[in-house]
């Protein structure tokens, strides 16, 4: 099975944009400073290149990765998502982070696909807008 390859990130206005991860060269401006981290959300090709056609100037610390699974409600889970996580009689409240190779749940000390197939799962926040969240554990 293949996992869809998407990003999300803060734009300049502190909205969430969603889309492919560009880091640019110092070339690209976003008024009179570089600016290196991009989200494009659409591309046309022309003749071997790729133009971007929507693209957003985003915090390049709040990017993060799609990680092919969702939550209990169908929603997209990704790299600094907040969750419940909720097994029998046991609740946690723990975030997702990418390591080297995968996603992972420090806090149930596992991969995140295993995560998911042993608890239910449900975003609710993110370590960017609800970091207060992670200290109620």
């Amino acid at each position: 099975m293949n996992r869809e390859i998407l990003f999300r990130g803060k734009n300049l206005k502190n909205k969430w944009v969603y889309g492919h991860y560009l880091e640019a060269d110092r070339c690209n401006r976003t008024g009179r400073k570089p600016h290196k981290a991009w989200i494009v959300e659409h591309f046309a090709a022309n003749g071997g290149w790729l133009t971007p056609l929507v693209h957003h100037a985003v915090q390049e610390e709040t990017v993060g990765q799609y990680t092919g699974l969702k939550d209990k409600n169908g929603t997209k889970i990704f790299e600094g998502d907040i969750l419940r996580a909720v097994r029998r009689d046991l609740e946690k409240i723990c975030h997702v982070e990418y390591i080297g190779y995968s996603f992972y749940v420090p806090e149930l000390h596992w991969d995140l696909s295993d995560a998911a197939f042993d608890y239910q799962l449900e975003i609710i926040g993110n370590i960017y807008n609800n970091p207060e969240l992670l200290r109620m554990e």
